[in-house]
């Protein structure tokens, strides 16, 4: 201990008399100092590396991408979706201009419309529909309930595909992209 607290002393006074000289030192011949933060366990102190005890659950991380930044439009298309019995389904879209760009909005949901450019993400809207968010954990009620939901999502151009994604369940329904053009509601084409 006392070898270091000389070597502290020198280290010192060696960084005071280059302070008030006005030249620079040659760090070369400087005394090194080095101050463990912690001490290190003796080798007869580590423990063997174990595995996780059998009830332990490893929670996987959530694989969407993140939100990109959100979009400001003046074009959207308002969905009508429903939730019937655990099944998503379109019922009815409409073409809406706004007067001024809208921000898309950013919010907590369990579902989310998302626009693709390929494999890219370009814009989510996420929403929740009456009686579902992500917390709802009774089966028996999603399998009984049926309920809708009307989400604006703005219309970007260089995206080709959209879906509709139950992030809980990870069930989607794709929609049609760039959606079909009228500024009334209309019904989805028919399909299984």
């Amino acid at each position: 201990m006392r070898a270091k607290n000389k070597s502290l002393g020198l280290w010192l006074g060696a960084l005071l008399v280059f302070g008030c000289s006005g030249e620079s030192p040659n760090f070369g011949t400087l005394p090194r100092i080095s101050v463990p933060l912690e001490e290190s366990p003796a080798p007869t102190e580590v423990e063997p590396a174990s595995s996780p005890p059998p009830e332990t659950v490893t929670l996987v991380g959530n694989t969407d991408p993140p939100d990109p930044p959100a979009q400001r439009t003046r074009e959207q298309v308002e969905y009508h979706l429903s939730f019937g019995r655990g099944a998503l389904k379109l019922l009815a879209q409409a073409d809406h201009l706004q007067t001024e760009p809208v921000l898309t909005p950013r919010r907590v949901g369990r579902f989310a419309v998302e626009l693709f450019l390929g494999p890219e993400l370009v814009e989510r809207v996420r929403f929740d529909f009456p009686l579902l968010g992500s917390d709802s954990d009774d089966p028996s009620l999603e399998k009984g309930l049926t309920t809708d939901a009307r989400v604006l999502v703005p219309i970007i151009r260089r995206a080709n595909r959209a879906r509709v994604l139950d992030r809980k369940t990870r069930q989607q329904l794709e929609l049609t992209w760039p959606p079909p053009a009228g500024g009334t509601l209309s019904e989805p084409p028919a399909g299984p």
